[in-house]
């Protein structure tokens, strides 16, 4: 049997959780049927070793300002921190339009990605509390995206529509760094 590398607010997840991260990318993706192959291969081994217990520390909040003024926050969803890696950079800018960071509506064309399934095992996950905080602790040195999609239902015309989408942001760490970041478009 192998184990699963993908790391929830500091312990493994039991094989088979990945396919929640799955469903999560793919959800941040926002819903469509657009495939896309990454050009190049997932360094694994690299992403092992961005996912080894460090020094370093994440503080964080996610948010999305409405139009009309209220504050919506990731309380209660899913925060991933994922390792950079070259296949990671490519995601990043297929999902988002550049691997430097960025915002995803929720509505839209959707993006999925065949022969990923070890990619997004490499992950950790952490919850927002419910004001809108995360942590991630024992983080490794080196560079690691944290994406969050935040979404709310508003009822118009034609009946619910959900709004709200994804954030993405680069991060990179070193030598005992307590970072403390906000996600917001």
């Amino acid at each position: 049997a192998t184990t699963s590398f993908t790391q929830t607010n500091g312990g493994l997840m039991k094989n088979g959780s990945w396919l929640f991260l799955i469903v999560l990318c793919i959800a941040i993706s926002g819903c469509g049927n657009r495939a896309v192959k990454i050009g190049v291969d997932f360094d694994e081994d690299r992403a092992k070793q961005l996912l080894q217990p460090g020094k370093n520390s994440i503080h964080g909040s996610a948010l999305i300002r409405q139009a009309g003024g209220g504050v919506v926050t990731c309380a209660g969803n899913i925060v991933i921190l994922m390792p950079v890696t070259d296949y990671a950079k490519e995601w990043a800018r297929t999902v988002y339009g550049s691997p430097e960071g960025g915002y995803r509506p929720t509505s839209g064309r959707g993006v999925v990605f065949p022969e990923s399934q070890k990619f997004f095992e490499a992950t950790r996950a952490a919850n927002c509390d419910a004001q809108g905080f995360f942590q991630f602790s024992e983080v490794a040195d080196g560079p690691f995206y944290v994406f969050t999609k935040i979404n709310w239902t508003v009822y118009g015309q034609f009946g619910p529509v959900v709004q709200g989408g994804s954030i993405m942001k680069p991060v990179s760490l070193n030598g005992s760094r307590k970072l403390e970041i906000v996600l917001s478009p």
